[in-house]
């Protein structure tokens, strides 16, 4: 699941098409922190706009060029909207697949965790917004996780990768909830502390 974003009818965004999709945007994110970003720009995003998104994240080297990228992009912006807000809780981070490499896979992991903190400024999150505490300790999670290298490649550490993304997927669900007051135009009950950086 961790490669695919699906829709009730089963439609899919994999890793793969999305990354041949950046690779022709010389501008664009990775594929993991685009994906990052646009969960991220979706939790604070007051209305949907899927252009003002992939210009951010994505932008085409001229207005109207690659038209089946844009398309694809706009695609994956509906379908995470969607997983995002789906009750039984099937969002996932989009990363490479399960056979990749495991330090590919939490390298990956980690360039998701920043694009998501990067898309809660783009969205429109301000520096000094008070946030729930539960919120302010999974940015600072993300924050530690887009940090952090993995060399390792056994058993353990693949069960130790698999625990961490479960996290980040449970994390990412629970800021997308706690800051809908945010997109509704509602204030927001903080918490106490300092709200974690999202640069």
């Amino acid at each position: 699941m961790s490669g695919t974003q699906a829709s009730a009818t089963q439609e899919t965004v994999s890793y793969e098409e999305l990354r041949r999709a950046l690779a022709r945007r010389p501008r664009a994110l990775e594929p993991a922190e685009c994906h990052g970003h646009l969960c991220g720009w979706l939790a604070v995003a007051a209305r949907p706009n899927p252009g003002a998104w992939i210009g951010a994240a994505a932008p085409a080297s001229t207005e109207g060029e690659d038209e089946p990228g844009e398309q694809l992009l706009r695609r994956l912006y509906r379908l995470t909207e969607e997983a995002l807000q789906d009750p039984t809780l099937r969002f996932y981070p989009l990363l490479p697949p399960e056979r990749a490499p495991l330090p590919e896979r939490a390298a990956a992991l980690g360039q998701w965790c920043h694009g998501f903190l990067e898309g809660l400024g783009h969205g429109g999150l301000r520096r000094d917004q008070p946030l729930p505490e539960p919120v302010q300790e999974a940015l600072r999670d993300f924050s530690e996780i887009s940090r952090l290298g993995h060399q390792g490649s056994g058993e353990r550490d693949e069960q130790a990768f698999t625990e961490v993304l479960e996290y980040v997927r449970m994390a990412a669900l629970l800021v997308y909830e706690e800051l809908r007051p945010l997109r509704e135009g509602r204030p927001v009950e903080a918490g106490e502390g300092e709200r974690p950086s999202t640069a």
